[in-house]
């Protein structure tokens, strides 16, 4: 599948309007811009954007319109950008000055007695004001598609709930992907008993995620769901099955093909 240029005819990473006009000279950011991984290969490689013809014209595009650092291998044809006059060391000099005033904020020169970092005690890590922060972030990112005749909010008085599908009681799934190890998961199933001691709460997988071949006992989850006065599905994908570029021979997964190309 060919990636096509996705503002402009230019690349985020080499976008002017994007980097240079609304982030730099509008919004008065003068710090790092870092491109993500693999970014800048994808302006000249085949098969990808299909905007740059080489290395060295990717580099420099995107070298000029603000991107400071990459998450890759192209720019190292800059120094074969600027043999050929192609860019100017003035123009490399105002991305080093940025890299290093960050290097220099860091710390990265000082001995760790002069470095505020070298002193955060580990219990910081999930210590409870970090994680009543991350609880806030989500309840505050939840986006409702639709509220069909209004059936939400539930009522807490509820005396039977049906909890069916394959992610429900899954404690892998709410960790997305790009993910650290948390010391604990809630369920969505532990939530919801959690939140509604006094109801019956129910739960059946109801069907598994990808494979079709598993024989579940769809019945029950009928039986279930007939008796209840409300009942919730949680599907969706899984870290297990979703990522950047898994080994995932499933249908409607790639087989290990990055998910870009």
């Amino acid at each position: 599948m060919r990636l096509q240029p996705p503002l402009d005819g230019q690349p985020c990473c080499a976008n002017n309007r994007l980097l240079t006009h609304i982030l730099r000279n509008e919004w008065q950011y003068d710090r790092i811009l870092l491109s993500d991984c693999g970014a800048i290969d994808d302006f000249w490689q085949k098969g990808r954007h299909h905007t740059h013809t080489d290395s060295v014209s990717a580099a420099v595009d995107a070298l000029r319109a603000g991107t400071d650092l990459e998450c890759g291998d192209t720019f190292q044809a800059l120094a074969i950008a600027l043999d050929k006059g192609l860019i100017t060391e003035t123009t490399l000099d105002s991305s080093l000055r940025r890299l290093f005033r960050a290097r220099f904020q860091l710390g990265m020169f000082d001995p760790d007695s002069l470095v505020p970092y070298s002193t955060l005690p580990i219990d910081l890590v999930e210590c409870p004001r970090h994680v009543e922060h991350a609880a806030e972030m989500a309840r505050k990112s939840i986006v409702l598609l639709r509220n069909q005749n209004n059936t939400l909010p539930l009522h807490k008085k509820l005396r039977h709930i049906a909890v069916i599908g394959p992610n429900a009681n899954d404690s892998i799934m709410p960790w997305g992907n790009y993910n650290g190890l948390p010391s604990h998961t809630v369920t969505i199933l532990e939530g919801i008993r959690r939140k509604l001691p006094d109801a019956v709460v129910s739960f059946h997988q109801g069907c598994t995620l990808v494979d079709d071949t598993l024989r579940i006992d769809t019945g029950e989850a009928l039986r279930i769901a007939r008796q209840s006065d409300v009942i919730l599905f949680v599907g969706g994908l899984s870290p297990t099955l979703e990522g950047e570029e898994m080994p995932v021979n499933a249908p409607g997964f790639r087989g290990g093909r990055p998910y870009l190309y």
